[in-house]
């Protein structure tokens, strides 16, 4: 003999205002809410291989590059006694090899930053997906409360609206 509330059509336990929802934990999620980063991270994980983004490996490359620059420039000038003649690997070993890595860098730097803004806008958009469902949570919830005191004051002033032969 469940009563059901008229307007939530949930049973008459359920429908306390006080009485928080039992939501089980396997309920779909909302599929136009993406998941969390974290989530993400965890399903990658399980996949098998490393999967680099193409701003990722242009970064790499660069950096590879550049430490290899930098090898053969510091092999050509320790091969070389005469400055005059260390100045070419210096200037293109060297330098060039600085200026590749600072550039794989700035790229990695970027992609980075690129990632963290993506995640902070699927972060935000479920902040907001649960602060909509919050508030709508609470404002059942204080209709909910509104009904059951409005209940309870009518009941109480038809309790004190008897004749004086009746109150004992």
């Amino acid at each position: 003999m469940s009563t059901k509330d008229s307007r939530s059509g949930r049973s008459a336990a359920a429908a306390h205002p006080l009485m928080l929802d039992e939501q089980p934990v396997t309920e779909a999620v909302d599929a136009s809410v993406p998941e969390s980063p974290a989530t993400t991270a965890v399903r990658r994980r399980g996949r098998a291989g490393v999967h680099l983004k193409p701003q990722q490996m242009v970064a790499i490359g660069l950096a590879a590059a550049g430490v290899i620059a930098l090898l053969v420039g510091w092999i050509g000038v320790s091969t070389k006694v005469e400055v005059w003649e260390q100045m070419p690997y210096l200037i293109s070993g060297g330098f060039g090899g600085a200026i590749l890595v600072g550039l794989g860098i700035a790229v990695y730097v970027a992609h980075e930053h690129a990632e963290d803004r993506r995640q902070r806008d699927v972060l935000a958009r479920r902040v907001e997906h649960l602060e909509t469902q919050l508030t709508t949570a609470l404002t059942w919830r204080l209709d909910e409360l509104e009904m059951a005191l409005a209940a309870e004051l009518d009941a109480l002033a038809a309790r004190l609206d008897l004749p004086a032969a009746d109150r004992r």
